[in-house]
C-alpha cells in the first residue's frame, strides 16, 4: 500500500475515534473542552486505537524506506546521470510540450491524459482545457503566423520582443450575442417548436390538440484546426513566451473559422421573398425596406443585423431623406446602428454577397467541447528539417429556431 493510502486509512480511523468522544461535564453539568470516550464505547475505541498504532508503525517504516530509496537514487544519479522524472511539482513547460507533442512525458503527459479522460477524447497530441490555455498563455498574447528561423541564426546577442503585432479581422460572434455551450460531451440536441396559442373553449367543449411536437437540431463535435510549419531550430531557440503566443494566435484563428461556420449556417435559412422592390430581382436598399424587413420578424426586441462589408458600407452612403442628413446606417466602419435603431455588424465571412440577416442571435448556438488539441508531426517535412504543428478545437454551430431570423438574399447596393 502506498504511503498516501496508509495515511488516508489512518485518518479514517482517527475520525471514527473522534466520533466516539463526547465532552466531559463539570460539576454543574456543563460541557467542558475536555473530551473522553464513554464506558460503553471503550471496546470499540480501543480496537480503533490498536489499528491506528499499527498504521503509525507502517507509516513510519514506509517513510524510512522511502528516505533510504531516495538516498540510493541520488547516489545512482551521481554515478550515472539520467533525465529527472517529472512530477506535478515541476513547472509545465509549453516549449517542451510543443516540441514533443507526439511523445509527451512527465507533467505535460499527465495534464494531457487527465483532460482526455475527463472529456472522453482520444488524441495523439497534447490536450489542454481553455482554462489551462488562459492560465499558461494569457488571453491577450499574440504571435505571427509563422516563425522565421533566420531571426535566431545570428550569434550576436539579440533581445526578443514576444509581443508581436498582427493587424487582422476580429470575430463578432460575441457582439451578436450568440449562445455558447462549453464543456460538452458527445452529441448535444437542441429543441424548438412553432408558437402555440392557448384555448378557451365553452363549457363541455373539448380541447383540440395543438398538433405540434418539438423539432430538434444537433451539435456534433468536429475538429476545427490551424496548421503551420516551423523549422526545428526555431522551435528549439524561440522563447517559451513566443511559443505561447503562437498557440494563442492559433486559437484566435480558429475563432475566425468558427464565425465562417456560423455565416454558412445562417446562409441556409429560407430567404424572404420580394424583400426589395416587391420582387426577388437584385436591388439596392431603401428606407422602407428596413421597416418592412423588421416587421417580418416575429420578435424584434433582441434583434441585430449582420451583413457583408460591401452592403454595410453601401448602407452608410444611402440617405434616409433629403433634409435630415441621416443615413440608413451610422456608426463605425464595421459596426453601427440603422436609422430604425437596430444594431448592425459587418462580417468578412458571409458566403452569399447579397445577404442581409436580421434576428435574435441567442438562437444561434456554438457547441464547444472545451479542449485545445496540439499535434506535432516531425515526419512529413523531415527532409527539410521542419515540423508541422496542428492545433484543433472541437466545435459545431447550429441555428436552434429558424423563426428567430429573417434573411434577404437579393441586396445589391450597386443596382
Amino acid at each position: 500500500m502506498e504511503l498516501k493510502d496508509l495515511i488516508h486509512k489512518r485518518d479514517e480511523k482517527l475520525d471514527a475515534m473522534d466520533a466516539l468522544m463526547v465532552p466531559v461535564k463539570d460539576k454543574d453539568g456543563n460541557d467542558t473542552e475536555q473530551r473522553s470516550c464513554p464506558e460503553d464505547k471503550q471496546p470499540e475505541w480501543r480496537t480503533l486505537k490498536g489499528e491506528v498504532d499499527k498504521l503509525n508503525r507502517q507509516i513510519a517504516q514506509r517513510k524510512e524506506e522511502d528516505e533510504v530509496q531516495k538516498q540510493i537514487t541520488e547516489r545512482s544519479m551521481r554515478n550515472n546521470p539520467a533525465p529527472a522524472v517529472h512530477t506535478r511539482e515541476h513547472k509545465f513547460d509549453i516549449s517542451k510540450a510543443i516540441r514533443q507533442a507526439d511523445k509527451l512525458d512527465g507533467l505535460e503527459k499527465e495534464v494531457s491524459d487527465e483532460n482526455a479522460s475527463k472529456r472522453g477524447i482520444s488524441s495523439n497530441g497534447l490536450l489542454l482545457t481553455y482554462r489551462q490555455v488562459n492560465e499558461l498563455f494569457g488571453v491577450e498574447k499574440r504571435a505571427a503566423v509563422s516563425v522565421d528561423s533566420t531571426a535566431y541564426a545570428n550569434i550576436t546577442p539579440t533581445v526578443l520582443d514576444n509581443t508581436l503585432s498582427i493587424i487582422d479581422y476580429q470575430t463578432i460572434l460575441e457582439k451578436l450575442g450568440v449562445t455558447r455551450l462549453t464543456g460538452l460531451r458527445g452529441v448535444h440536441q437542441l429543441h424548438y417548436s412553432d408558437p402555440q396559442t392557448g384555448q378557451n373553449p365553452a363549457e363541455s367543449v373539448a380541447f383540440t390538440a395543438a398538433g405540434q411536437s418539438p423539432s430538434k437540431k444537433t451539435l456534433s463535435p468536429s475538429r476545427v484546426g490551424w496548421m503551420d510549419v516551423f523549422t526545428k531550430e526555431s522551435l528549439a531557440l524561440a522563447s517559451p513566451e513566443l511559443h505561447q503566443a503562437i498557440i494563442m494566435d492559433a486559437v484566435k484563428t480558429i475563432n475566425k473559422k468558427l464565425e465562417a461556420m456560423a455565416m454558412v449556417e445562417l446562409g441556409t435559412l429560407t430567404a424572404k421573398t420580394g424583400y426589395v422592390g416587391g420582387t426577388d430581382t437584385d436591388a439596392a436598399l431603401a428606407r422602407v425596406n428596413l421597416t418592412e424587413f423588421e416587421g417580418a420578424l416575429k420578435d424584434p426586441s433582441n434583434a441585430k443585423y449582420v451583413t457583408n462589408r460591401v452592403i454595410y458600407s453601401g448602407m452608410r452612403d444611402v440617405k434616409v431623406d433629403t433634409g435630415s442628413g441621416r443615413f440608413l446606417v451610422e456608426g463605425k466602419a464595421a459596426e453601427g446602428q440603422t436609422h430604425t435603431g437596430m444594431p448592425i455588424f459587418s462580417t468578412g465571412f458571409m458566403t452569399n454577397t447579397k445577404d442581409i440577416i436580421l434576428g435574435d442571435f441567442s438562437e444561434l448556438f456554438v457547441g464547444d467541447w472545451g479542449v485545445v488539441e496540439i499535434l506535432n508531426n516531425p515526419y512529413t517535412y523531415d527532409e527539410t528539417g521542419q515540423i508541422k504543428i496542428t492545433i484543433n478545437q472541437l466545435l459545431d454551430v447550429a441555428v436552434r429556431n429558424p423563426a428567430a431570423f429573417v434573411r434577404a438574399s437579393n441586396v445589391d447596393m450597386t443596382a
